[in-house]
């Protein structure tokens, strides 16, 4: 059973990396602003 639940939460987080890699794949982090600034960018989508 552990292992069935391991590959669940395998399958769950590459679908949610792959929602999150496609909700900001058109934006662009600006080097010039800082971390924050960029993190916030990334959030407020």
């Amino acid at each position: 059973m552990g292992e069935a639940l391991n590959e669940k939460i395998a399958k769950y987080t590459d679908a949610v990396g792959k929602q999150v890699a496609d909700s900001i794949e058109n934006k662009t982090l600006n080097n010039d602003d800082g971390f924050e600034a960029s993190l916030t960018r990334i959030t407020t989508l």
